[in-house]
């Protein structure tokens, strides 16, 4: 069902005072009062993503594990003034997600490979040949604050451009290069210069104690590898590839295999 989004009601005023007065309003107000609104271009769907539950070592039964959970998803466009440029996208997909293990209803970008509660915060990664990105929730409930579909009212009532800019610009800031944890060639198609990078087929995640580990294989040579990710720290702790541990510490841009004395 599409939903209607209403200007709030201090623009409108604001809009019909300064026509009958004529009196040109100060920039910086009309920046105060100006904003980006929303429209809804595609409805919300039903959608299943990849969901890993946290683990700790403290508690043996807590485990980590990944779920395929339900979402909702949509598309929205932004309309209206285009504050400091608007926002960087147009159109961008929007996911609603209900936390059965932390009770959280969070609004956040539909486009990750995963999702993770971290730090008590639903956070998307996506991950890309040689690198792996990440962004947080724009809007996070309580259930005692409000269920799903009041999630997404809040985020259609207090949508911000620029606030969306912000999440787009932190993938610069929220990523971990991969590359450094490899040998060279590992995320190309074949062992030669010229080649493409295909996204690595992500095969099993764990997250314990804050520290992501992934499985990952090439999709077209086939071979497997093993990471483990600080995001806090935005590095590789420790990298496995083909069974074979890899040596990060050489200060080049590739890891080469460990040499074991």
């Amino acid at each position: 069902m599409k939903r209607k989004i209403l200007l709030p009601l201090a623009l409108v005023m604001s809009g019909i005072l300064s026509g009958c007065s004529h009196v040109a309003q100060p920039a910086n107000e009309k920046a105060a009062t100006a904003r980006n609104t929303l429209a809804l271009i595609e409805p919300w769907t039903n959608v299943a993503v990849k969901y890993v539950v946290a683990g700790s070592s403290l508690s043996p039964e807590t485990k980590s594990k990944t779920e395929t959970a339900g979402a909702k998803q949509a598309v929205y466009k932004s309309v209206g003034p285009k504050i400091g440029g608007g926002p960087f996208r147009e159109e961008f997909w929007i996911m609603a997600f209900h936390d059965p293990h932390t009770g959280k209803n969070s609004i956040i970008d539909a486009d990750h490979t995963f999702y993770v509660s971290l730090d008590g915060q639903l956070t998307g990664f996506s991950v890309f040949a040689m690198d792996i990105v990440w962004t947080s929730s724009y809007v996070a409930l309580d259930e005692s604050e409000g269920n799903l579909d009041e999630a997404v009212g809040r985020f259609e009532a207090q949508f911000d451009g620029q606030k969306l800019n912000q999440e787009v610009l932190r993938r610069n800031v929220n990523r971990i290069r991969l590359r450094s944890a490899c040998p060279m060639y590992y995320f190309s198609d074949a062992p030669a210069p010229g080649g493409y990078a295909p996204t690595p087929i992500v095969e099993a995640i764990d997250i314990t104690d804050g520290i992501l580990r992934l499985d990952i294989r090439n999709p077209k040579t086939k071979v497997p590898a093993s990471l483990w990710l600080n995001p806090r720290e935005h590095k590789v702790l420790k990298s496995v590839l083909d069974g074979q541990e890899m040596d990060r510490t050489t200060g080049g841009l590739y890891a080469i295999p460990l040499k074991n004395f």
